[in-house]
């Protein structure tokens, strides 16, 4: 931080000051921030202000119109979720595990060789 941004920090009390448009803040040495402050305090112009009343209806009618309550899901229903959840949970712990043993076979060298290549091993190489 250069020692210009030091110099013009902002306070807790100063910006509590500006926030509430006190005149002696103001000149506090933030131009630029009590301008901003100050065009946000202005009052609105017709434009900004056209659809308000379109806004304030909808609104209004949305927050009259009762919600739905959520329906909870039966019992039926979930008894089926879960037991179709363990049943995927079992496959695929089986797959895993069938995957892991054909691996763990494969890397100790228990499986037996394929047929081509115990006929490509048998055929002698001619010199």
């Amino acid at each position: 931080m250069s020692s210009n941004e030091k110099r013009n920090r902002l306070d807790r009390i100063t910006a509590e000051q500006l926030l509430h448009g006190d005149p002696a803040a103001l000149s506090a040495g933030h131009p630029r921030l009590a301008e901003v402050l100050a065009v946000a305090n202005a009052p609105a112009h017709p434009a900004e202000l056209a659809g308000e009343s379109a806004a304030m209806a909808a609104f209004t009618a949305a927050r009259r119109t009762p919600l739905t309550p959520a329906r909870r899901p039966s019992m039926i229903q979930l008894a089926l979720a879960k037991l179709l959840t363990i049943k995927v949970a079992a496959i695929a712990g089986v797959a895993c595990a069938s995957v892991g043993g054909v691996a763990l076979a494969a890397n100790a060298g228990v499986l037996p060789e394929h047929p081509a290549a115990r006929r490509a091993a048998a055929k002698p190489v001619a010199a």
